[in-house]
């Protein structure tokens, strides 16, 4: 949205956003929809959302993790060697 404010004039600027947020939020919703829909059917609705609860699980554990490492007190100034650190 930033670069968008940027390029498009004062003049458009809500023109443009509105494009922007209809082109990449009703393209994604279109999309999502028909996959999730196609994959229903071969696969049928309780594997699906098994699926999905269980990617929804690993990735809050991983936020958890990055919480937990991120905010620990560290010489390390980067992320990558607290987590280094962290498992060490």
């Amino acid at each position: 949205m930033n670069y968008m404010d940027m390029e498009v004039t004062e003049k458009t600027r809500t023109v443009g956003q509105s494009l922007f947020t209809m082109t990449s939020f009703g393209i994604a919703g279109i999309l999502g929809r028909s996959t999730f829909g196609f994959i229903a059917d071969y696969i049928g609705l309780p594997k699906l959302y098994l699926i999905g609860g269980t990617l929804g699980a690993i990735g809050t554990l991983g936020l958890i993790l990055f919480w937990s490492v991120a905010s620990c007190p560290s010489k390390e100034k980067t992320f990558t060697d607290r987590l280094l650190k962290y498992f060490s």
